[in-house]
């Protein structure tokens, strides 16, 4: 029933104002009372006013019904501000329904007689009703539904009212001091305000969009609200937020932003916006994207992680927290405990912070730690990476520390970090980048590994500085790898150092350099104080390349120290029986031990406190006497039939020796640890050897090819030609200093030449020739790699010829020779390098013709040699060569047998021609780093074997083709072949 309470002026009007507000004192005044036993005056004073408010304006008359009884509804109108009798007509109570209406104030007079005001008291229910242009509605424990508040509007709830499914836009605000939020929508430049009291606000879903703001405070309960605007939540009252979400809308990418400086949030997300919480407590949170703040006093607890970032200030927790996907977290100057890090980053501390700490972090699959300043407790490195002293400054890492059999530890300038109370458990990598000064010491507790590695002087770029560092460590046990640099030649390198017992199988693998040392320099790299561990080379062969010699690992008498050496040195001292192993408080005596080092350890790096034998690094010992024995072993070089070595000193014969064996299961590991009685060299000291020889090869390989030409010039006695050769050969190469190599030759030959007769018995040939090949060597034997030699050469020639048979000829030949090493060290790193020569060498043939029939037999003897300029050569491992003119000295003998005959109207002449040839020169010195000298031979008898074929297809055009084979002590040619045309004018 639809009810109109009319005013009318002519009748009591002014008891009827007196009477509505008294009325409406007296509720005001006991809705604020907020004692349990005052609600129930509250309802029957309520009572009471409606009969007041009936009987004293009974008879007014209004635009809009200003009170709405319990029972009545009113739909469809529009409270505005009015007056007449003198007074301001504009509030609207609802104890009944309102529905559709519009509370419109006067915005050009903003003041409370300008309002559109509608209170909704308990009982009273509304419905879509729009405020705008400062109406304002007030919810006194009644039901708002459907409220729309925009350009001005203002919305109010209190004592336990509620307020549902309501729409807040630019303009609008609503607050809550009491009752129930159900379902807001604030949007853009609308504002949604909590100032909860004892009753406190409860709020259930809805969101705060983009551009939107509001401040939360007093009692409160948030829960399901999506936050995507502004937000702060500044109280002592602690607000309540659960499964929040705070979401990132907005063509232009804005946050939302929660600010929590009371209070807690439990089960809610985060997918973009910035939560920013101090003084608060988070818990059971996802974060799928944005940031997250926590402050002094803050803490979240239980965080997931799939996107965004999560920082923690100073005076902020963080714990359980799980980082996925790209998701970030920062500890600036916080704390941070039961961090898992999967496939995420982390990054602990400033450059400013001096609290920063974690505890317990975990890092998973592909999970990077970037530790800046402050201090890890505790580390599980299942299959990530740590960076510790990122960007190079100071941090701790103490406790147990387990890196896993894919995870890293990257230690960043260790002089300023401090790990001396970190107990490692190895089945990864620790990198050691070291401090840029030389000889810092790197501190650990305990090591305990399983197939781990630890790696010195690495970078985080990859590139190795090589800064002589130290590791120290209080006990070592298991089985792993040490990956070590040295410069025996320079005195340093890394130092292993074990300050109590060593016990286990390790691996060492020592880098290689072409740098050669003094002949009797040897390094210490490993010192323990006792124990039964095994330290075994794992380079390939168990040798490391230095310089000119290979080194090998070989402990002291009582296998606390091990040391770098070329060969095995004589016994200093009688070693003690196994049995008798001396105590532990024994000082070492041996040579390796009482020598002073040439590099002294700085002062702040020196450990004698750490160990009951101080130790130093690049430890030099006299050297020993060598021996000779007249059937010298060298176990490091695999069986080559017939390579010798014959450095100067003497001549070592190599035998085969078992492969090597990478450090594996402990059984794999050897307990000799001898080092051959003579020094062996290394596969860069063969490779320049092997290509010093190469130039006088392909010299001789050209020379046969205009020998081959001046050949046909006396069978066919031409006049003037023009001609071409080219070749293909192979050759294999095995010599005394550097083993040996294998040769592939191509070339082409250019020339001409004019025969004349001279007088009546005898005629003349003069020519001239360009030729250039390329030939390309594989390395054999100690050499590894290969390399590549360029030719150009030019020259003349001459020969006589008498009609009795007899001749003679000569040449003289000017090369260009370009050499390019492609060579390996025994460890696989490269060593290239290039030189240049020229040469100069001229050769005399003689023989005669004798003629039986259609056959002609052929005795002759040559002789030919040559000379190269000296030349010097730097390898990129820091080997230096210099190869002193190189000689050679070809005499041969031979015969040969041709056959002349035609076949349909073409000259065609077969031939064989079976010699020997002898090189007689057997010292062309080399020299290595300036201090190593090597006598290159490749002296001795080869035999030659050859045959050809000559065809003139025309009065002026020539073909021919040749094919061959040698074989000597030192040189075998499986394959030599050309192909010639001429052409006669």
């Amino acid at each position: 029933m639809l009810i109109r309470v009319q005013k009318k002026r002519n009748q009591a009007g002014a008891w009827s104002v007196v009477a509505l507000h008294a009325s409406r004192f007296i509720y005001f005044y006991y809705c604020l009372k907020e004692t349990k036993p005052m609600k129930t005056t509250k309802t029957i004073l309520t009572k009471i006013v409606h009969i007041l408010i009936v009987i004293f304006t009974g008879n007014t008359q209004a635009s809009f019904t200003e009170t709405v009884a319990e029972g009545t509804t009113v739909s469809g109108e529009i409270v505005a501000p009015q007056e007449w009798d003198g007074l301001n007509h504009n509030y609207q109570i609802v104890f009944g329904t309102v529905t559709d209406t519009i509370l419109r104030g006067d915005s050009q007079n903003y003041s409370p007689p300008n309002w559109a005001q509608q209170d909704v008291f308990s009982g009273g229910y509304t419905n879509n009703i729009t405020v705008e242009n400062t109406g304002n509605q007030i919810i006194f424990g009644g039901t708002a539904e459907n409220t729309v508040i925009k350009d001005k509007g203002i919305a109010t709830l209190k004592n336990q009212g509620i307020f549902k499914d309501g729409k807040v836009y630019k303009g609008g605000f609503f607050i809550a001091q009491s009752g129930t939020v159900d379902n807001i929508n604030v949007y853009e430049n609308g504002r949604f305000d909590i100032s909860g009291n004892d009753d406190g606000v409860i709020v259930e879903g809805g969101e705060i969009t983009h551009g939107a703001t509001g401040v939360f405070m007093g009692k409160a309960r948030i829960n399901n609200l999506k936050i995507s605007g502004d937000v702060a939540a500044a109280s002592r009252d602690n607000p309540h937020f659960s499964h929040a979400y705070i979401g990132q809308l907005g063509q232009l990418g804005q946050l939302g932003q929660l600010i929590l400086s009371s209070g807690k949030i439990t089960e809610s997300t985060i997918e973009g916006g910035l939560l920013s919480v101090v003084q608060s407590e988070a818990s059971d949170t996802t974060m799928k994207g944005g940031s997250i703040e926590v402050g002094e006093g803050g803490i979240f607890k239980r965080t997931q992680m799939t996107g965004g970032s999560l920082n923690i200030k100073d005076g902020g927790r963080a714990e359980a927290t799980v980082v996925n996907g790209g998701g970030r977290m920062l500890n600036d100057s916080g704390t941070d405990i039961g961090t898992v890090v999967n496939s995420g980053t982390y990054t602990l501390g400033d450059a400013h912070s001096t609290t920063a700490q974690s505890n317990n972090l975990t890092l998973g699959n592909e999970a990077t730690a970037y530790i800046r300043k402050g201090t890890v407790n505790g580390a599980n490195l299942d299959n990530g990476q740590m960076i510790l002293g990122f960007e190079r400054l100071s941090s701790t890492l103490k406790g147990d520390v387990t890196v896993g059999e894919r995870g890293q530890l990257d230690i960043i300038n260790n002089g300023k970090l401090d790990t001396r109370e970190a107990n490692l458990n190895l089945s990864g990598r620790v990198n050691l980048d070291n401090d840029p000064d030389p000889g810092k010491v790197s501190r650990f507790g305990k090591v305990s590994m399983n197939q781990g590695h630890f790696y010195f002087d690495y970078s985080v770029d990859g590139v190795s500085s090589k800064n002589d560092s130290i590791l120290s460590v209080e006990t070592l046990n298991g089985t792993g790898t040490f990956w070590m640099n040295t410069d025996i030649a320079g005195h340093k390198g890394n130092l292993l150092h074990v300050r109590g017992e060593a016990n286990g199988y390790f691996g060492v693998r020592v880098t290689d350099s072409g740098k050669s040392p003094k002949a009797e320099d040897r390094l210490k790299i490993i010192q323990t104080g006792g124990g039964e561990a095994e330290f075994t080379l794992t380079n390939p062969g168990q040798v490391v390349d230095v310089g000119t010699y290979q080194y090998h690992l070989v402990p002291d008498n009582h296998k606390r120290g091990w040391s770098l050496v070329s060969h095995q040195p004589q016994p200093t001292e009688k070693p003690q029986p196994e049995s008798e192993s001396p105590p532990k408080t024994s000082v070492i005596t041996s040579a390796t031990e009482t020598v002073a080092a040439s590099r002294p350890i700085s002062g702040d790096t020196l450990l004698p406190q750490e160990t009951e034998h101080p130790v130093q690094p690049g430890i030099l010992v006299p050297k020993a006497p060598e021996l000779k024995p007249e059937v010298p072993v060298t176990p490091s070089v695999s069986e080559e039939k017939g390579a010798v070595l014959t450095p100067v000193s003497g001549e070592t014969e190599t035998k085969k020796v078992p492969p090597n064996r990478l450090l594996s299961p402990p059984t794999n590991v050897s307990r000799t640890n001898r080092a051959p009685d003579i020094p062996s060299i290394t596969p860069s000291t063969a490779a320049v050897l092997s290509m010093s020889t190469v130039g006088p090869l392909i010299y001789h390989s050209e020379m046969a090819q205009i020998q081959e030409r001046m050949s046909s010039t006396r069978q066919a006695k031409t006049e003037s030609a023009v001609w071409v050769k080219v070749m293909n050969e192979r050759h294999n190469i095995i010599q005394k200093a550097g083993e040996g190599y294998g040769l592939k030759l191509n070339g082409i030959s250019l020339g001409a030449d004019l025969t004349m007769r001279l007088g009546r018995s005898a005629y003349t040939t003069q020519g001239l020739f360009f030729t250039h090949g390329d030939a390309k060597l594989n390395f054999r034997g100690k050499a590894i790699g290969g390399g590549n030699v360029s030719s150009w050469s030019a020259g003349t020639y001459a020969a006589y010829y008498h009609d009795s048979g007899f001749w003679l000829d000569s040449i003289l030949k000017a090369n260009r020779f370009s050499h390019e090493i492609r060579g390996k060290m025994t460890g696989g790193a490269d060593a290239f390098g290039d030189f240049s020569t020229l040469a100069l060498g001229a050769s005399i043939r003689g023989g005669k013709d004798m003629v039986a029939g259609e056959m002609t037999f052929t005795p002759y003897l040559s002789l030919s040699g040559l000379r190269t300029t000296r030349s010097s050569l730097s390898l990129s491992n820091g080997m230096k060569g210099d190869i002193f003119a190189q000689r050679s000295v070809l005499g041969k003998v031979g015969l040969r047998a041709l056959y002349q005959t035609r076949i349909k109207d073409v000259s065609v002449t077969p031939w064989v021609d079976v010699g020997a040839e002898r090189e007689f020169i057997k010292n062309n010195r080399v020299r290595i780093n300036q201090r190593d000298s090597f006598d290159n031979d490749l002296s001795g008898i080869t035999g030659v074997y050859s045959l050809g074929l000559s065809a003139n297809i025309s009065q002026t055009w020539n073909i021919s083709a040749t094919a061959g084979y040698k074989k000597g002590k030192h040189v075998e040619s499986p394959w030599n072949a050309s192909l010639g045309m001429s052409w006669k004018f």
